[in-house]
């Protein structure tokens, strides 16, 4: 039961990653910010989900270095993200933005990867 409401809760967290990236309402600073922190956040909580799968023996160990594989992909996307929000927010030009909005987009897919792998791979 626990394992289905996680699935539920990452999968409306991805919908709202989504949907802040897009938001009209706030300036593209705000949306990147928070886009940024909700990316975060959903690593943080679907790791420690899968830890405690773990824990209960509901994910094998080829299954857990397969996740600690996706979640270094994406862990590294994100600090890329990162960097070039903070680049940006020093220089504003076209330029910075494009190469945020990329960077953004590889660490959306890739939490998005992870977040499939995990949720196929527990038992």
């Amino acid at each position: 039961m626990r394992i289905r409401k996680t699935r539920l809760y990452l999968i409306s967290i991805i919908s709202l990653i989504f949907f802040s990236a897009c938001t009209t309402t706030t300036s593209f600073e705000n949306a990147t910010f928070k886009t940024l922190n909700m990316a975060a956040t959903t690593y943080e909580g679907t790791m420690e989900t899968l830890g405690d799968a773990y824990k209960k023996g509901l994910i094998s160990e080829k299954t857990k270095n397969n996740v600690i594989v996706k979640a270094n992909i994406y862990w590294k996307s994100y600090h890329t993200a990162v960097i070039l929000y903070e680049i940006y927010m020093r220089q504003e030009n076209s330029d910075n933005k494009n190469k945020l909005l990329d960077a953004v987009e590889v660490m959306n897919m890739a939490l998005i990867e992870l977040l499939k792998f995990s949720q196929s791979g527990i038992n």
